[in-house]
């Protein structure tokens, strides 16, 4: 699986993630996770943590549900995303997680450095995207919606279904109501919190 593909493994966060899942269960105790078998998977899971980490500027921290909701990088659970999202029940890894411990592991696979950013780059706005647009610049509009929550097709056709997503997303974002991704409207998909 690519790092771009969509995990579908925790509604809400499934395009705008990347997704890791351990054995266990839910309901795992403090001393389970520390059994053998659970520090293994922790170890084993560290590595590729901290290749997400270099490869997405993905800060070594756990999000807290504001920081989630707000859009920001860091790791988090498929138990906050549920709470914050409200798509799913989903209670994984568990509240005895041991997350203070495989933080701990995954920045010695870093020498103890953290290339985290909350810094987003914005892709640069070529054109006015209205109904009947069609290209890249489009494509990349509407992978940047979907990882916003908003349900459309990553086609690279800017039709009618996309004007009305970007007319709801102006409004909530105290846009002008033009159903056109405008400058403004371009810029505040990428820098305007997740609400």
């Amino acid at each position: 699986m690519a790092d771009r593909d969509t995990a579908w493994a925790a509604p809400g966060g499934n395009a705008d993630g990347l997704h890791y899942e351990f054995f266990g269960r839910a309901g795992q105790t403090a001393a389970q996770w520390a059994d053998g078998p659970s520090q293994a998977a922790l170890r084993v899971a560290a590595p590729q943590f901290a290749d997400w980490s270099l490869r997405h500027k993905i800060p070594l921290r756990w999000l807290t549900r504001g920081q989630l909701k707000a859009g920001l990088k860091g790791l988090t659970t498929h138990a906050d995303i549920s709470v914050v999202y409200r798509r799913s029940s989903h209670t994984d890894p568990g509240v005895h997680f041991p997350k203070a411990e495989f933080l701990k592991l995954i920045r010695a696979e870093l020498d103890g450095s953290d290339p985290g950013t909350d810094k987003v780059a914005v892709p640069r706005f070529a054109r006015f995207l209205t109904a009947g647009s069609k290209g890249t610049d489009v494509a990349v509009w509407q992978r940047r919606m979907r990882q916003r929550g908003w349900s459309l097709a990553v086609d690279g056709d800017f039709d009618a279904a996309d004007a009305h997503i970007c007319a709801l997303f102006q409004k909530e974002k105290s846009l002008p109501l033009t159903g056109v991704v405008d400058l403004a409207t371009w810029r505040a998909c990428w820098l305007a919190p997740i609400t």
